[in-house]
């Protein structure tokens, strides 16, 4: 009986039957549901306990009755905790909030106390829907929201969704400013249009200034926060300690592949296999001789701090904002995060000059935390009520410049070109010995430009003659080593093919993507969605995914978004060149429009015939600096003389 009974149950349930493909498609509902009955008392509990913080927090919020500002952190992520209580002082604990009935009460919290501007230190759960209600409550409370991580991490789909969500409330005007750690993604919100603020992590401890007097018998080296993620780098970290005579890690929190890793490579070490309190972290750190953090995406990380405040130097990756350009930095910067024989060698030079170190921390901190004491002072400030106050902020004279779009004072950028560059093991141990060898090299020196509204302006030189760093620099993607760069307006920019697409979005999803980046609403992109198609000339191809597309596609497609976002700047490199002569034309004629429409615009190209009837002024950048501006005709009547009869070429 028991066999015929599993045979029928077979034959109902066979591959392709009713029943099968039935219990397939509700498989996923079913396991959620029985997830749910499984781990309800759990699930009670931390709702609970959510809902238990959400109403303690609306004492804290009594408390600051009739303050500037509050800012609202979530207790529970360490980093931003801690980055949240060093930079602040009117800081409320709170963490998700999922009951309707509290997120009304904390936005209600708010407008009775008349807190006149509420920071988000990064987003939880029902966040979003507290912002919401608070502006219903009262319009006029200032939101802002600091962002702690950077561009890398727009890769998770999860964090990409969230960011999208709290630029499409700033494009509602429900945020109304955003705050950043990171130097490069401030200075990209800001080009495109955003109000930002730069920010950075601060760590402030009793025994500041101390250092660490450490007898171990083994050379004790830290490694913490570094999980399995690739971007952790941990398993080159473990192989650089490995290489260091008679060493020992401490690994906090440590996984399976890490633990297996560090024993087959033969490692001695200490290990927990989970997050500990900050407390704990910190008595640990000290009884190290040196701790490192060659993360690839961390660009404000509070560890590093935290281990120079307990009195032990730190290295760390070269992606972040705190000791570029030092003396400080050069010692404990990784330029070489993957090279675990590389970062031996700099553990070994840190420790055999560690005192000295400490002591240039000691100089670095008085006068970092005057400036992230400036930076949040600015960031708490109350909006500007019209745009000649922000012109003032931003460092415009306006009885001097008001003319000019773009002002370039002084300015002098240079870059590092490494020699010591390995493609295979030989290679590697040969260059052992020269290791960071480099040369700096002059890209642009003291340019001195103004671009006054309304004008057509040409940067004319040979390749590597410093005109595309010039563009860079005005967008604001990097910033001169010396000197100042202002513009005005609304800029908008086509410097490289691809920049500000995702390759497996389509090129429609791909024109909401850019034309969002560049402030514009989904209402807004709608309306202009038809016109961006057209002038691109893509038809069916609009949605294909774009690396699918060729070099000629791609700037199709970003010429026609540059051109529908209302900018009063528009700053254009050489991507025309791609693109067909029909095309070409097409866009020269557009530009043209814009031209005659007031806008500014600063063009990169070799084609003297579309400087010429595009351009009313041109300027001729030779080996870093400009040569000779005026005139399109004699400008380039001169260039072309020098280049083309004899006149050699330019090297930067």
């Amino acid at each position: 009986m028991k066999e015929k009974v599993k045979s029928i149950a077979k034959k109902i349930l066979r591959k392709g039957s009713l029943p099968y493909r039935l219990a397939r498609r509700y498989y996923g509902y079913l396991s959620k549901a029985k997830w749910k009955v499984v781990n309800a008392y759990k699930l009670y509990k931390e709702k609970k306990h959510f809902d238990e913080v959400a109403h303690e927090s609306l004492n804290v919020i009594a408390e600051y009755n009739n303050s500037d500002y509050i800012v609202f952190y979530n207790p529970t992520w360490l980093g931003v905790a801690a980055s949240t209580k060093g930079l602040f002082s009117n800081y409320v604990p709170l963490e998700h909030v999922y009951k309707r009935k509290s997120i009304n009460l904390i936005a209600k919290a708010i407008a009775e106390n008349n807190i006149k501007s509420v920071i988000f230190s990064q987003l939880c759960d029902g966040w979003i829907q507290i912002i919401k209600k608070i502006k219903k409550y009262n319009k006029d409370v200032v939101i802002k929201v600091i962002w702690h991580g950077n561009c890398y991490e727009f890769f998770s789909d999860f964090t990409w969704g969230l960011n999208k969500e709290i630029m499409d409330l700033y494009n509602e005007g429900l945020v109304d400013a955003f705050g950043f750690v990171r130097s490069t993604m401030y200075e990209f919100y800001t080009k495109v249009g955003f109000k930002s603020y730069y920010l950075q992590n601060n760590v402030i401890k009793d025994n500041k200034g101390k250092t660490a007097n450490n007898k171990n018998k083994k050379v004790t080296i830290g490694i913490y926060n570094a999980d399995s993620r690739e971007l952790k780098n941990i398993y080159t970290s473990l192989s650089a300690i490995r290489m260091v005579d008679n060493s020992k890690a401490d690994i906090v929190p440590i996984n399976d592949g890490a633990t297996q890793f560090a024993k087959m490579i033969g490692l001695d070490f200490d290990s927990i296999n989970d997050y500990i309190p900050n407390e704990e972290l910190l008595k640990r750190i000290q009884k190290n001789d040196i701790n490192i953090y060659p993360t690839y995406t961390e660009n404000s990380p509070m560890f590093p701090l935290e281990s120079f405040e307990m009195g032990v130097p730190c290295l760390l990756g070269n992606n972040n904002d705190y000791f570029v350009d030092t003396e400080l930095g050069s010692y404990i910067i990784l330029e070489k995060e993957d090279d675990p024989i590389y970062i031996r060698d700099r553990i070994k030079y840190v420790l055999e000059n560690r005192e000295y170190v400490m002591k240039l921390y000691r100089e670095w901190k008085k006068s970092f935390d005057k400036k992230c004491q400036s930076l949040v002072d600015e960031f708490i400030k109350w909006f500007f009520t019209n745009l000649y106050d922000i012109m003032i902020c931003e460092g415009w004279d306006m009885s001097k410049d008001s003319e000019y779009s773009i002002v370039v004072s002084n300015v002098t950028k240079t870059f590092d070109v490494y020699y010591d560059k390995s493609n295979t093991i030989k290679e590697s141990l040969l260059s052992l010995f020269k290791r960071n060898k480099k040369e700096k090299r002059v890209v642009l020196e003291d340019i001195d430009l103004k671009i006054k509204k309304g004008e057509a302006v040409a940067l004319i030189g040979i390749n590597g003659s410093g005109k595309s760093t010039l563009l860079k620099l005005m967008t604001k993607i990097i910033y001169p080593n010396k000197g100042k760069i202002t513009t005005r307006g609304k800029l908008t920019s086509l410097l490289e093919l691809g920049a500000g697409f995702h390759p497996d979005f389509s090129g429609r999803e791909n024109i909401y993507f850019n034309a969002s980046i560049f402030g514009l609403t989904r209402k807004e992109i709608d309306a202009r969605m038809d016109k961006i198609i057209e002038f691109s000339e893509l038809g069916e191809y609009i949605d294909n995914p774009v690396r699918t597309y060729s070099s000629g596609m791609y700037m199709r497609l970003a010429f026609s978004v540059a051109i529908n976002v209302d900018a009063e700047i528009l700053l254009v490199d050489e991507i025309l060149a791609v693109g067909d002569q029909h095309f070409q034309d097409k866009c020269l004629n557009k530009m043209k429009e814009l031209r005659d429409e007031g806008k500014t615009m600063v063009f990169v190209t070799h084609s003297m015939g579309s400087v010429e009837a595009l351009c009313n002024r041109a300027v001729w950048i030779s080996e870093g600096k400009i040569k000779m501006d005026g005139d399109v005709k004699k400008v380039t009547e001169e260039y072309l003389k020098a280049t083309m009869w004899g006149g050699g070429y330019d090297i930067f």
